[in-house]
């Protein structure tokens, strides 16, 4: 079990940075930080005191189980990954440590540029929920509006636009195989 990840995660959803922790635990960020990336292992003491701090126990903190996942994500929390000069930002956004990628995609109303994708490994749901986007996709264009869902296999070049004068917002998701049971 990698004590980091989970100490990260629970912090995550509890609404906390390296900095709230630090001041409640006593402990500097430089060390939070350095067991949340597994670097260094917390003493007895210090695991109790970033357990009280949380709010939660040792036993529970050590065990599989899961513990406070984060269930809803607001708009303003997405993490920006990438913004284009052409108008086009890109969004991670998830809701704590759930098994899916999920990537929000806003075209500006003056970017009127294709962009040009390779695909992803994983097969891809897009979910239009503001304006219009347009997918170019084996040779033929797709016009997709407000909440209608485009399907984009794994590995398969594509590339997408802006199809209107405002604004278009877009979610895509990469699907995970189903497991067989």
């Amino acid at each position: 079990m990698k004590i980091g990840n989970k100490l990260r995660s629970v912090r995550k959803a509890k609404d906390m940075t390296l900095k709230d922790l630090s001041l409640i635990t006593n402990l500097s960020v430089s060390l939070l930080s350095n067991i949340e990336r597994d670097v260094t292992s917390p003493t007895l003491v210090n695991l109790i005191s970033i357990t009280e701090a949380l709010n939660i126990t040792i036993t529970d903190f050590l065990t599989e189980k899961k513990i406070n996942t984060k269930t809803l994500t607001k708009r303003s929390e997405f993490e920006e990954i990438l913004k284009l000069k052409s108008g086009i930002l890109y969004e991670l956004a998830t809701c704590s440590t759930m098994p899916y990628k999920c990537v929000c995609i806003t075209i500006n109303e003056s970017c009127k540029d294709a962009e040009t994708s390779l695909g992803l490994p994983e097969d891809n749901m897009v979910i239009v929920t503001e304006g219009k986007l347009e997918i170019n996709l084996f040779d033929e264009s797709f016009i997709a509006e407000k909440n209608d869902i485009l399907f984009i296999p794994g590995n398969t070049t594509h590339s997408f636009k802006n199809a209107n004068t405002k604004r278009c917002v877009s979610f895509w998701f990469a699907l995970q195989p189903l497991k067989d049971n």
